[in-house]
């Protein structure tokens, strides 16, 4: 999968999060579906503290901290300032085109 296709989301707690990774949230039970609207594709789950907003954001909105690991399980967000780089399979958020990194 290449990372220039992945669906970013923000949550309302401010946190980011994957296509993939809130499907499985959502696949596993962690996250209970409320709505999904699909023109805009902005969801409200449901968890254990409450209601989550989780909206669409472009590449271009990323924070600089904010990465996506693509590995063999999946692409996930990574927080460099919690987690820095490993050999993984690591490519930055804002990706510019023609592959030119930020």
């Amino acid at each position: 999968m290449s990372h220039e296709c992945v669906t970013l989301y923000r949550s309302s707690r401010g946190r980011f999060h994957t296509g993939w990774q809130v499907e499985r949230r959502l696949h596993h039970g962690i996250w209970k579906p409320c709505l999904h609207e699909l023109g805009s594709d902005r969801r409200l789950v449901g968890d254990d503290e409450g209601l989550l907003a989780l909206v669409p954001v472009p590449r271009s909105a990323l924070p600089e901290w904010l990465w996506i690991r693509v590995d063999g399980a999946g692409p996930r967000v990574v927080d460099l300032r919690r987690h820095p780089p490993d050999r993984h399979v690591t490519v930055p958020g804002p990706v510019t085109p023609g592959g030119g990194g930020r």
